[in-house]
């Protein structure tokens, strides 16, 4: 699971690097959770929008547009999915998408949000140091197992390298 302090901190650009890397050994599902706690709007950008449900789990099937679920799907995931969701909805909504998906897949995960209902194999907290931090990652950077640096453009404290998946589970090598 990937989160990060603000928009434009590198979550895509890491997520895409790890499926790149690690779809050509293991079946891997992407998946974007957008939470909407109400007047965070300036925290979602275009991705914005009112929900007429209390969530929605979305699969997307196109890998030739810009959106990050997308090059998620370009980078190599077996199957992607994009779940928007009010916070009352976070775990329906993720059970939701637990029905959905692949069996026996690794998830690739963008989300602030999801890390106070789960406990991933890894958190990784991407901390961008020229925006200010959001309210939902505030929440959860004491539970990072680690937190990466980014202007927005690079990572300068990480090497993907780090990454591995070891005994059917995500794991950080030191």
């Amino acid at each position: 699971m990937i989160g990060a302090t603000g928009r434009n901190s590198g979550k895509t650009e890491l997520v895409t690097r790890l499926i790149e890397i690690f779809s050509k050994k293991y079946p891997i599902t992407g998946l974007k959770v957008s939470t909407y706690y109400g007047n965070d709007e300036q925290f979602h950008g275009q991705n914005q929008e009112h929900l007429k449900e209390n969530f929605l789990v979305l699969k997307d099937t196109d890998n030739s547009t810009e959106k990050n679920t997308s090059k998620m799907l370009a980078a190599g995931a077996s199957e992607v999915f994009w779940i928007k969701t009010n916070i009352n909805s976070l775990d329906a909504s993720y059970d939701d998408f637990l029905k959905r998906k692949l069996a026996n897949t690794f998830i690739v995960c963008e989300s602030n949000s999801l890390r106070k209902s789960l406990i991933p194999d890894v958190f990784i907290m991407i901390r961008n140091t020229t925006t200010p931090i959001k309210n939902s990652a505030a929440d959860v950077m004491k539970y990072a197992d680690i937190i990466i640096e980014s202007d927005g453009r690079e990572f300068s404290n990480f090497d993907v390298s780090c990454i591995s998946i070891e005994a059917g589970k995500w794991v950080i090598k030191t």
